[in-house]
């Protein structure tokens, strides 16, 4: 007689369980960032860097409270110039490390602001097809940055944020006179070497907070 009561009234039963985890699924969606930033402190992502030497960013971040983050991200950039036949005859390659401590302007959502500190380095190749000339140029330096933006709370995230940024220190050697004229070519490599010394870039990802 009881399992028959029982198998009469699972029904209910069950449908009382789905009805409380939804509401309970709901509860939690509702959460603050506050919440999530306590429950979910790291997060790993991808994404892009737009800059005048645009590439790939690769990020780290962890909330230490619920209106700080600490921020790492690496930021591999890449460009590079082509002759008529679409032969790279000059690549430019740079990296850019760095940290930043993070503040939200509330507890509530997501905008934020902050500053930090890196380290950039870029590598010039000047290779053509037509000679056995080349030639190849480094620098590096240290750097201060700032940086605003917004950032989603749980899961997965989407952020995006500008990042103006200057060299305090840098040292290169570089010397324009060691590529030809010929066809422009010492005219685009300093273009391109001159933006690789612009290191203001806005940062768009995509990662996951666990």
């Amino acid at each position: 007689m009881n399992i028959l009561k029982l198998l009469k009234y699972s029904p209910l039963f069950f449908l009382s369980l789905f009805m409380a985890a939804s509401v309970n699924a709901e509860d939690i969606g509702k959460q603050p960032y506050s919440y999530w930033r306590v429950k979910q402190p790291n997060g790993l992502g991808i994404g892009l860097s737009l800059s005048s030497t645009s590439g790939v960013i690769l990020f780290y971040d962890r909330n230490l409270d619920e209106k700080s983050q600490l921020h790492l991200q690496t930021s591999i950039g890449r460009d590079e110039a082509e002759n008529i036949f679409g032969w790279e005859i000059i690549t430019l390659s740079r990296t850019l490390i760095f940290g930043t401590y993070r503040r939200f302007f509330s507890k509530d959502k997501g905008f934020y602001y902050g500053i930090g500190a890196g380290y950039g380095g870029s590598k010039l190749e000047y290779t053509p097809a037509t000679s056995n000339h080349s030639y190849c140029a480094e620098g590096n330096g240290i750097f201060a940055l700032g940086e605003i933006g917004w950032q989603g709370k749980e899961g997965f995230y989407f952020h995006i944020g500008f990042q103006p940024a200057l060299y305090l220190t840098y040292s290169d050697d570089f010397d324009s006179s060691q590529i030809p004229t010929d066809y422009r070519h010492r005219t685009t490599a300093n273009d391109m070497w001159e933006d690789s010394e612009n290191i203001i870039q806005l940062s768009i990802g995509f990662g996951w907070f666990f």
